[in-house]
């Protein structure tokens, strides 16, 4: 019968005396004992061991679970009291209540059935297709597919094979413009994708939405300046009539207004909330180091500001001027894998983009490494966010044909590529804890001579100038020793059967086929890659190393709560 808010007030100034007074060694001992008695019993559990051993693992090592053990029975009271002062906060807790109803509404719930009684007599249906063994090396997946260009001029790589469901995978990809005539339009380009399969002269976007349910299909799209990319899965005896409803979205879209404003709202949510998101804040903010384009020119990379700018001035009138005068079949790519009828499905793709040519020239963007001086080192505050993140890269001059292209693949492989199986996640995570996670990335262009390193770690804010200065330990080292021989060929194996599992999955094989058909390239291509890739020492990981890396050209960014960070 005590009134609800007396207990609430209660249980919050009980919580605030402890901030404010702290406790005593006897109630330290007597909380003690509790928790090792429980672990105790605990450990008489095998199943209960493996839980928690896998949840220290998942936290960074089984190890941890004695460690937590042994810090139970070493700690005091005043650290007990310093943790209650430091987190036991107002702004740091949550109340609610629970309030039942005066007059519950009971519903009855009927016997139990008779599962027995209801499964005797049922038949299953026909069996899903079980798919075929499919060998995914570069040299089958090649010898498989079929290669060819439209009429239109668009490249295509058609991949049949017997999928589990048969299942069919396409992606296109639409090229289109200049870094001239496509300045202003940059806003527009990432919206008219979307918004062209939101309606077509013959369905409204319900109706293309309730159409792609029938047919057991899905679909997406996105864009970026001078990119259109469309994506769908269906399955063999949809993808006639999935084709067909990407036809009417290509080349019959109605743009319609009122889903632009739909969209346009959702992509100024998101931007908004990015301002104060530091991983979407120091990724772009380093992107704009490492390609430092000027305005107006369409491969300058705005900041979040600006970009929530250009989204609010977008009109109707650019997404269609856009499509009518860029859009065409004439240059880009397509890809489909799965199990489908070639010579159909390649009379549709024909028809699909015939006649269609866009208004506007079309030359390829290209990319360049800047001579930009020093490095830049940046500090973003991001009040309220409790992370923080650090990100720094190197733009380097070589393209992905090079020959210390593939050392240098392997070399990130090893420095971080390779997850928690590689030096940072080992020393940044798992033997110092000083990230929740930690990466680097290494790509490279095909037709330009551009590459860029990248390294990464998510972590408390207090921990990242230290974090920072061990990943730099690690890079450091890793240039002035090279690897191991033992660790070299770990990273091959690692490595080549990542790749393998990759073209294993139709999405990602996709991708790989239109960055052969872009490139003009086979799949031969990385077959020679992985060739190499067998054959490297390490003194050919050393030297692409020496050559290219240097960790005082890094630009760097970290960004999050820092108490007295500057931003700049």
């Amino acid at each position: 019968n005590v009134p609800r808010d007396a207990v609430h007030q209660n249980l919050l100034q009980t919580v605030e005396e402890v901030a404010e007074a702290g406790v005593t060694e006897a109630e330290v001992e007597r909380v003690r004992q509790q928790l090792l008695r429980q672990r105790e019993l605990a450990v008489c559990d095998s199943s209960q061991v493996a839980v928690e051993l896998s949840d220290w693992a998942a936290q960074g090592d089984w190890r941890l679970f004695f460690l937590y053990r042994d810090r139970i029975e070493q700690v005091t009271a005043d650290q007990v009291s310093a943790a209650a002062a430091r987190y036991c906060r107002r702004n740091n807790r949550t109340s609610g209540f629970f309030i039942p109803s005066a007059r519950p509404e009971r519903i009855p719930i009927r016997p139990r059935p008779n599962v027995a009684a209801m499964v005797a007599d049922y038949q299953g249906r026909e069996a899903v297709a079980s798919g075929e063994d499919f060998e995914a090396t570069p040299e089958n997946i090649e010898r498989r597919t079929h290669r060819l260009v439209l009429p239109s001029g668009l490249h295509v790589a058609l991949l049949p094979k017997k999928n589990r469901g048969q299942g069919v995978t396409v992606r296109l990809e639409l090229r289109y413009g200049q870094a001239e005539n496509l300045q202003g339009f940059e806003a527009a380009a990432e919206l008219l994708p979307r918004l062209m399969i939101r309606g077509t002269q013959q369905n409204t976007y319900s109706q293309l939405q309730e159409e792609l349910d029938r047919q057991r299909a899905e679909w997406d799209a996105g864009g970026t300046t001078g990119r259109a990319v469309f994506n769908l899965e269906t399955q063999h005896d949809q993808l006639p009539v999935v084709l067909e409803l990407l036809r009417q979205v290509l080349r019959q879209p109605t743009l319609p207004a009122r889903e632009m404003e739909i969209l346009r709202r959702e992509q100024l949510a998101e931007l908004e909330n990015a301002l104060s998101d530091p991983r979407q804040l120091g990724s772009r903010r380093l992107r704009r180091l490492l390609q430092p384009y000027p305005p107006p020119d369409v491969r300058y990379v705005p900041s979040i500001e600006e970009q929530l700018q250009r989204v609010q001035q977008v009109t109707r009138d650019q997404l269609v001027e856009l499509y009518e005068q860029f859009l065409g079949g004439g240059h880009g790519q397509l890809a489909v894998v799965g199990d489908f009828p070639i010579e159909r499905i390649r009379s549709q793709l024909e028809a699909m983009f015939d006649d269609w040519t866009p208004n506007q020239p079309y030359t390829r963007l290209a990319r360049q490494v800047f001579n930009s001086g020093e490095p830049q080192q940046v500090t973003l505050r991001t009040p309220d966010r409790a992370n923080a993140v650090y990100y720094a890269g190197q733009p380097l001059r070589l393209c992905d044909s090079d020959l210390e292209y593939a050392p240098l693949v392997l070399a990130n492989f090893v420095l971080g590529g390779g997850s928690l199986v590689s030096r940072l996640g080992t020393r940044v995570r798992q033997q110092e804890g000083l990230s929740y996670g930690v990466f680097s990335a290494f790509s490279a262009e095909s037709w330009d001579r551009y590459a860029q390193l990248t390294l990464a770690a998510i972590a408390n804010p207090e921990n990242v100038p230290l974090v920072k200065s061990v990943i730099r330990e690690e890079l450091e080292r890793l240039l002035e020793e090279g690897v191991e021989p033992n660790e070299l060929a770990q990273a091959k194996t690692g490595y080549l059967q990542r790749r393998m599992v990759q073209r294993c999955n139709d999405s990602q094989l996709t991708l790989q086929l239109l960055d052969t058909l872009y490139a003009r390239r086979t799949m031969q291509f990385h077959a020679d890659l992985e060739q190499q890739i067998r054959g490297l020492t390490p003194q050919n990981v050393l030297d692409a190393l020496q050559a290219y890396v240097h960790p005082g050209k890094l630009h760097g960014v970290i960004a999050g709560d820092f108490p007295a960070a500057s931003e700049s």
